[in-house]
């Protein structure tokens, strides 16, 4: 057991972490916007020197100025997010003053002017009007300001925020928070959950475990003033191929303001929804909140006006959740605890007109003291057989800003993510309980399977980024940087006197075990090195195009490593393995838009990108020699008392040491996949936009760990009886010769496959005339081939949809403002119904000449059967109360799933006789009170 952090614990480190991150080192993912535009006469004609001025509280230094050039063009870069006011002057014209006109991260807003002749001080003001479209860039961007992220009923963290974005999708749909206890992986049009990074202020902060694509962390979202979400034709400054996220954090200001926020619901205010099917499937407890509370407050302002600035945050959530189907010994539903705490904080230093530099930290403590690890094999876990999960760490960055010149701009940055996680064996585990699992009910009693004692997950970001504005022929704002990250990886694993193994029953009879070869003590890294080039060239006026090129180095190696001698292996001591990987791959991205008008009000974009496959420890651990592994091995219970001795389990098949064996395939590639789209978007009026797109993705050399000794020759048919409908049912024995034959390998295999093809329609209106919206409608097909396997039962219906695959998407979101304060918001989704797999655990004692001793085969394509769809609608009203000096409460009741759908999220997939037994459900209609203060 290792000790953990503790909440006074946090703030001591949180100290330390900001004086890690305030070293300045070596951007990422854009986190600043740009504003273009050109300055005209009344007669159409350029006004060349014409003054351009730009002023808004979320400038540190105020203002910023420029001039226009020859053809009155002007640019103005790495600008906050925030509300600016934009005034164009020129001798002899008159000045226009454009205000309230919103700027967001990682989009280029076009503001023209045309100046009258007549005296400077005869001033015309315009509110608002900004362009929603952005006629520069190809790509997909999705900010979502912090009246969005704060305004409509939704969980109150990043991770769920981002499934405000049309066409996003994940396998668990959030209900009042009920998902801000843990992350989830998100697709969007088809993009693997690992093809995910997520950034704060562009710099890269996404987990390096297993397959990468989390957070890993809970981010307090009172730190956050923006997030955009970007979902195609990302730029080559990207590295990721699916959906990049960046949090964009607050700075405080030259006032003192504050917020509180606070909410909190129970299980006295959420209703029943479980039906009369449900209930004969076997839902007897469903899937339900016991208790949330959150309270996050912060506040910001100036240690020195115009110069340095300040914003700090806290927060603590707690997220209890009862299990579906799940109960303690007294017969009580079984709880699922989340309890989150975060400690936040910001420096801003405007050094000098020329200079800025950033520190920010969010440290993070989360106990999930009842966190079941559910399989395959099981979806119900007992409480003690459930992990006592701790996390701990922060997240930190610095950045240096730095113009170089009238046309030149430098970013420099380094970012720290550290954040160790463990799974251990509940406090009060008796000393010689036992993990069981019932394939045929889908449990685990008992224990846990060996505990996972502690993960060591980091990554280390440094990066330089220089922005480049020349002219020649046209306007290009040209993007170029190098991006090293090193994600060192480490894990331990004990049994810790709880057996190396799992025993296996069917319907409480003893079946076989699995065996692990515990005690593991794992050491690696990888180190990657990205290179880029990204243009954004306006050939004229109306038409741009965004070539980009992107090369990546990636290399992973194995420390030195040793394990003590377990029940079924032997001591174990490894020397270090250097550049087991090293791929060398480069990827070209291609966009342009054409402004049909030349007015920014009707624009088509195109694309054809490329990138290469997200990498997490998961790569170079599939060939550490002391990686965790387990073997499925014959169990005869001779003396019938349940519970495996060491002479009644059968002999090894040559699998438990699978991971020495792993060796990787000459000429290997690292995967990739391509992108296409297409789409046209228009502006209807001020703020308000549609847009019609279509994606396709195609995955290309994907890879798999597949055993060459064997070969399907080496397996001859066996016919048993389809326990879904009775009919004769064909799998493969393996011949006795080639059991124990071990040559794996990790290759790319042309098996593998995964394509998706869609359209979608959206809409999006910035808050305006006291409504915002942003939404759409997407109808899609994600289709997968999921085995490259030589044995010929793992390819037996592995052609289907992906999991995550849903034809129909339907995400809108408005927030709209009412007489006397009141403000109402809802959001309303729609997901068509999931694929179901069925699979079918055959060991001896369903077929008893079988040589194998467990073999797992699909008894249907994936997709042929569903889980029902979700329609999910959340309402919020809320009324803001002014009590002067700036001070504002604003009561919150919140209605979350008001069509109090029932939709099962999880269900046994296992065949037997829980098979379609709910394990969560959409949780029942549900309401949330809470309140916000602001000064």
């Amino acid at each position: 057991m290792y000790p953990h952090l503790s909440p006074p614990r946090v703030l001591g480190s949180w100290a330390i972490a900001t004086l890690v991150a305030a070293s300045p080192a070596i951007v990422s993912a854009q986190s600043t916007a740009t504003l273009v535009g050109v300055v005209l006469d009344s007669s159409g004609a350029a006004l060349p020197g014409a003054t351009v001025e730009v002023a808004s509280p979320a400038l540190i230094e105020r203002t910023r100025a420029t001039v226009t050039t020859d053809d009155g063009r002007y640019r103005v870069v790495d600008l906050r997010p925030g509300d600016y006011t934009l005034t164009f002057s020129l001798g002899g014209f008159q000045t226009v003053r454009r205000e309230h006109v919103l700027l967001t991260t990682a989009i280029t807003t076009t503001v023209d002017a045309t100046l009258s002749i007549g005296a400077l001080d005869e001033a015309i003001t315009v509110r608002g009007g900004a362009p929603v479209i952005d006629t520069r860039s190809g790509t997909s961007e999705r900010p979502l300001s912090q009246e969005l992220i704060e305004g409509i009923p939704v969980g109150r963290i990043p991770n769920v925020a981002v499934m405000l974005v049309p066409g996003a999708v994940t396998a668990r749909p959030d209900v009042g928070g009920s998902e801000t206890g843990q992350t989830a992986g998100v697709s969007i049009h088809g993009s693997q959950t690992r093809d995910l990074v997520w950034n704060t202020d562009g710099l890269d902060m996404t987990s390096n475990t297993g397959s990468g694509g989390v957070s890993g962390q809970y981010p307090n979202q009172g730190a956050y003033q923006e997030i955009v979400v970007q979902t195609r034709a990302l730029p080559a400054e990207i590295g990721a191929g699916g959906v990049s996220v960046n949090m964009i954090t607050k700075d405080g200001g030259n006032r003192f303001r504050g917020e509180l926020f606070s909410t909190y619901t129970s299980g006295a205010l959420q209703g029943s929804n479980v039906s009369d099917a449900q209930r004969e499937r076997g839902l007897i407890a469903p899937s339900a909140m016991d208790v949330f509370n959150d309270l996050n407050g912060g506040v910001g302002g100036p240690i020195k006006p115009d110069a340095l600035w300040f914003y700090g945050s806290a927060r603590r959530f707690q997220v209890d959740r009862f299990e579906a189907n799940t109960f303690n010994p007294d017969g009580t539903q079984a709880l699922d605890e989340n309890y989150i705490w975060n400690a936040t904080g910001k420096l801003t230093w405007q050094i000098n007109r020329a200079n800025r530099l950033t520190s920010f930290v969010d440290y993070n403590y989360k106990l999930r003291e009842h966190r079941r690890q559910t399989t395959a094999a099981y979806q119900f876990v007992s409480p003690e057989a459930s992990y006592y999960s701790p996390l701990w760490g922060p997240v930190a960055n610095t950045k240096l800003t730095s113009t170089l010149g009238s046309n030149l701009l430098l970013d420099t940055g380094f970012s720290w993510y550290y954040v160790p996680w463990s799974l251990d064996y509940q406090p009060d585990l008796a000393a010689d309980a036992l993990p069981r699992v019932d394939i045929a009910q889908s449990t685990l009693t008992g224990a846990p399977p060996p505990a996972m004692l502690r993960a060591t997950q980091e990554r280390r970001t440094w990066n330089a980024v220089l922005s480049w504005l020349p002219r020649w022929r046209g306007e290009h704002q040209v993007r170029t940087g190098v991006q090293v990250q090193h994600a060192p990886y480490g894990q331990e694993f004990d049994s810790l006197g709880h057996g190396d193994l799992v025993a296996r029953y069917r319907n409480g009879v003893p079946d076989s075990v699995t065996v692990y070869n515990t005690p593991v003590s794992t050491n690696m890294s990888q180190l990657e090195l990205g290179v880029f080039v990204q243009d954004s060239w306006a050939i004229t006026p109306r038409l741009t195009i965004n070539p980009g090129l992107r090369f990546e180095r990636h290399t992973g190696s194995l420390g030195q490593q040793s394990a003590a001698a377990g029940q079924f292996v032997p001591a174990r001591t490894f020397e270090a393995q250097s550049n087991l990987v090293v791929w060398n791959t480069f990827v070209p991205r291609l966009a342009a838009s054409l402004d049909l008008s030349g007015r920014g009000r009707t624009v088509v974009k195109a694309s054809a990108s490329q990138y290469a496959q997200r990498q997490g420890s998961q790569l170079i651990d599939q060939f550490n020699p002391l990686r965790q592994n387990t073997e499925n091995r014959s169990w005869n219970d001779r003396n019938g008392d349940l519970v495996p001795q060491l002479d009644e389990i059968g002999p090894g098949q040559g699998a438990l040491d699978r991971g020495a064996t792993v060796r990787i395939s000459d000429g290997l590639k690292r995967p990739t996949q391509w992108e296409y789209s297409a789409s046209l978007e228009h502006q209807l009026a001020d703020d308000f936009s549609v847009a019609v797109s279509w994606f396709r993705r195609d995955y290309r050399d994907l890879t798999a760990v597949v055993n060459l000794a064997i070969s399907p020759d080496d397996f001859t048919p066996l016919e048993i009886t389809n326990p879904l409908d009775g009919t004769p049912f064909t799998i493969y024995n393996q011949s006795a010769a080639s059991i124990g034959r071990v040559d794996n390998a990790l290759i790319n295999s042309d098996l593998l496959d995964q394509r998706y093809q869609g359209v979608e329609a959206t809409v999006t209106r910035r808050f305006a005339g006291g409504l915002a919206l942003l939404g759409g409608v997407t109808f899609g097909k994600n289709t997968a081939n999921t085995s490259a396997s030589t044995n010929p039962n793992d390819r037996i219906n592995s052609e289907g949809d992906d999991l995550l695959d849903s034809r129909v998407i339907v995400n809108l979101s408005a927030i709209y403002q009412l007489p006397w304060q009141l403000q109402a918001a809802a959001h309303f989704a729609h997901y068509d119904g999931q694929p179901l797999r069925r699979i079918y655990t055959v060991t001896r004692t369903v077929a008893p000449t079988l040589r194998q001793v467990s073999q797992d085969v699909l008894l249907l394509p994936t997709g042929e059967e569903r889980k029902p769809d979700q329609s999910l609608l959340d309402v919020r009203l809320g009324r803001r109360f002014s009590l002067g000096r700036g001070l504002t409460v604003e009561p919150l009741l919140e209605v979350y799933n008001v069509l109090n759908e029932n939709a099962s999220v999880t269900e046994v997939e296992q065949v037997g006789a829980a098979l379609g037994r709910i394990s969560r459900n959409v949780d029942a209609r549900l309401v949330r009170l809470g309140v916000k203060v602001q000064f």
